[in-house]
């Protein structure tokens, strides 16, 4: 298996500026993505905060209420 995407559940994103243990998990996995050069997805973004996370955490992608209601 060699995805070219790895998406972080909005489990692990929801609430992760807050939360060190999935801040933890969720920082170490954009590493390993970064890693194996496979493009990253955070769902689940609804705080500003989250959002700032992602970005600074080098997620290349991001996808929740907080970016855009589903159509």
């Amino acid at each position: 298996m060699r995805p070219d995407y790895l998406k972080l559940d909005m489990g692990l994103i929801r609430g992760v500026h807050r939360d060190r243990y999935k801040a933890q998990i969720a920082g170490k996995i954009f590493e390993v993505a970064r890693e194996l050069d496979l493009r990253t997805v955070a769902e689940g973004i609804e705080e500003p905060e989250e959002l700032a996370w992602a970005r600074e955490h080098g997620a290349d992608y991001v996808q929740g209420y907080l970016i855009g209601r589903p159509g």
